[in-house]
């Protein structure tokens, strides 16, 4: 007997009607029924009972904001269900496990959680399950600023959720399709110098809000959502069309779709995301109708905001939008230090996925005893090992890789105290990437991305590691070399990227790169040392002439 002296079947009937009612409302009393029942759990021994519990803590977590508290949540289910041989519990476990990490700024390990979810689903029937985890996939991608990645899987998404999923699963990847092409757009405008109001290439963003409104269309009860899901959805797709209107020169219809949205939210307090959304609509509106004073206020709104919830992506759009809005007034001075605010923002984040790396790969590398099925479980192990140590796009090196290798090499010291490695890092980030991109296409960058990594692996000798640290940004780890030596392979690889040519693209697409290096120091941690390297590579950019004024 269980919890309260409940017999398994029963507390898999609260748990049961515990979800149901969630769905419908943000019920608080579903967590205690969840640690209820996670008790009687571990009374039973029952794994998959368990895993339930554990995953209705991780909903409720990830739904009011404890993020953190919800990744431990799904980490535990997710082994659950493991244990327990249900392979769509644990997709499920996995993709809310990528949600809540894509939250708090960890684009990796999101990434890499929604990308298992999704290649678990595949080995189970299609059906609005696999809507919901290619969704995940998709998000991960968007908030780690992968767009053209991101709107391949949303839109395969789409397509699925056309042939098989119910109206409000339909609607979920069209709403985050539209956000989408706004981060985009919004991205774009950063690189491009920042101009308030009106903004040109708005058609497709209008092609998929009206892609919003016709799912919204086929809701019951004339297009009016019904339960919380449904209901979120709605009010994102009204803070897309706001923001649209926006941006399309209308502020005063843009601000009457806002109010409708604010006004539901008011009687909600179940939708933050929505609430991130509409507070973003409210500063590009000030900064639109010429209240700089105001936008200011509304950034910073934004920033407060994502700092209580330790939501990053919405904290990037902030200080992106507050750089802009800066330099849009001539303040560059401003605008440095804000972009310096940023950085240090990155610098923590990267610091603290450091800090929790060692936990997630000893999550995602246990082994699965349990398992009746060894030759699927081979499978997913030889998968899993490939996604953890390879860059699928560039085929070298990726960042959990690299951050295993400098954790060994910088562990001689503590082992061998006073022994203090001979070697260096290089921390490369390619100028004006963006750029690349918004000429010549997402493809044709993710082209130069691979040649760019295959230069750089010829130049480093066999000893070196060569990563693709995130992005646009390589690291070259030189285990055995002084500054000098790795200063000459730094300028090798200066010398190959200078001569790289593209033109089936264009004659004149041409790719720089800014390179720090740092060499290894008595007591370095992975932190100070790659903070030693970005720094250098900082210092190495080149500056625009009016920043330089």
């Amino acid at each position: 007997m269980g919890a309260r002296g409940l017999t398994n079947t029963e507390l898999h009937r609260e748990l049961d009607a515990a979800n149901a009612l969630f769905d419908v409302a943000l019920v608080h009393s579903v967590r205690d029924t969840a640690v209820a029942a996670l008790k009687g759990a571990e009374v039973l021994g029952d794994a998959a009972l368990r895993g339930r519990a554990l995953l209705l803590l991780a909903r409720y977590d990830t739904e009011v904001g404890r993020f953190r508290r919800a990744i431990h949540a799904a980490q535990g289910a997710v082994q659950m269900f493991q244990r327990a041989g249900d392979l769509a519990a644990e997709a499920t476990a996995l993709s809310l496990l990528a949600r809540a990490n894509g939250c708090i700024g960890r684009d990796d390990e999101a990434v890499e959680a929604a990308m298992l979810s999704v290649r678990l689903g595949e080995l189970l029937p299609e059906g609005p399950a696999q809507v919901h985890r290619l969704h995940e996939l998709g998000m991960a991608y968007l908030w780690g600023h992968g767009y053209s990645n991101a709107d391949a899987v949303l839109r395969r998404a789409d397509a699925v959720a056309q042939a098989c999923g119910c109206a409000t699963d339909r609607l979920m990847p069209r709403v985050s399709l539209a956000w989408l092409e706004i981060a985009r757009m919004f991205k774009q405008r950063y690189f491009s110098g920042a101009i308030p109001g009106a903004m040109p290439g708005l058609g497709l963003l209008w092609a998929r809000v009206q892609a919003c409104l016709e799912a919204l269309a086929e809701h019951p009860a004339h297009g009016a959502p019904v339960g919380r899901q449904a209901a979120a959805l709605a009010l994102a797709a009204g803070c897309a069309r706001a923001m649209t209107l926006c941006w399309s020169g209308d502020p005063l219809q843009a601000e009457a779709q806002l109010l409708i949205v604010t006004d539901r939210l008011q009687t909600d307090g179940s939708v933050p995301l929505v609430r991130f959304y509409a507070q973003w609509v409210r500063a590009e509106l000030a900064w639109a109708q010429g209240d700089t004073r105001a936008a200011h206020a509304e950034a910073m709104t934004l920033i407060e905001w994502a700092d209580e919830r330790e939501f990053e992506p919405m904290a990037t759009v902030a200080h992106s939008l507050l750089i802009q809005l800066f330099e849009s007034q001539g303040r560059f001075d401003l605008a440095l230090e804000e972009e310096r605010r940023y950085r240090r923002r990155e610098l923590r984040i990267q610091e603290d996925n450091l800090d929790t790396r060692d936990r997630v790969v000893q999550a995602h590398l246990e082994v699965r005893t349990s398992r009746h099925d060894l030759r699927l479980l081979a499978e997913r192990s030889r998968e899993l090992e490939r996604l953890s140590y390879e860059d699928p796009l560039t085929a070298i090196a990726n960042r959990r890789c690299f951050e295993e290798r400098l954790a060994a090499l910088l562990g001689r010291e503590r082992r061998e105290p006073g022994q203090v490695p001979v070697a260096c890092l290089a921390l490369i980030d390619l100028d004006d990437f963006k750029a690349v991109n918004d000429t010549y296409t997402h493809s044709a960058g993710d082209e130069v991305l691979r040649s760019v990594a295959q230069a750089i692996r010829s130049a480093v000798r066999e000893a070196d590691l060569p990563a693709r640290f995130g992005g646009d940004e390589f690291v070259v780890l030189f285990p055995h070399a002084t500054v000098e030596t790795a200063q000459q392979i730094c300028d090798r690889i200066r010398a190959l990227l200078a001569g790289l040519r593209w033109d089936h693209l264009s004659p004149q697409l041409r790719v720089g790169a800014s390179i720090g290096i740092a060499q290894v120091e008595p007591g370095d941690t992975a932190v100070t040392l790659l903070q030693r390297s970005d720094a250098s590579m900082f210092r190495a950019k080149p500056r625009p002439l009016s920043a330089a004024a």
